[in-house]
């Protein structure tokens, strides 16, 4: 079974490409749009190894999401990888299972070597 990462971002240029790049490396994906749809795939099926989640969305954003995740104990252990083009975001709660933040743009080399890290080497990105 291979690694999975659940990709929570509104923004359809963003989250359409980079499904699609980490599903060709090999991960499992599953998207949601914003905090509340994340929420309800999470209850209904498996378990993801990360979590990447974009901050400014509308309906439930990023910060609620985080809070609500770390609150229940089936979901907190799972980590996260906060993507934004906040700067500097620090998570609100200290211990907020926020475990790297990357900058939007980023580079997707960057963010492929935080997913390798918390779900396994994928296979190798070129070009």
């Amino acid at each position: 079974m291979s690694a999975s990462v659940f990709l929570i971002e509104d923004n359809d240029n963003v989250r359409e490409p980079l499904a699609a790049l980490l599903g060709m490396l090999g991960y499992g994906v599953s998207e949601a749009v914003d905090g509340q749809e994340a929420l309800a795939k999470l209850q209904e099926g498996p378990l993801p190894d990360l979590i990447l989640l974009d901050l400014m969305m509308p309906g439930m954003d990023g910060w609620t999401f985080l809070d609500v995740k770390d609150s229940d104990p089936r979901l907190a252990p799972i980590p996260v990888v906060v993507l934004s083009a906040v700067a500097k975001f620090k998570p609100p709660n200290p211990h907020s299972s926020a475990v790297a933040v990357v900058a939007k743009p980023f580079k997707l080399q960057s963010l492929v070597t935080l997913v390798e890290q918390y779900c396994g080497a994928s296979l190798p990105l070129t070009g």
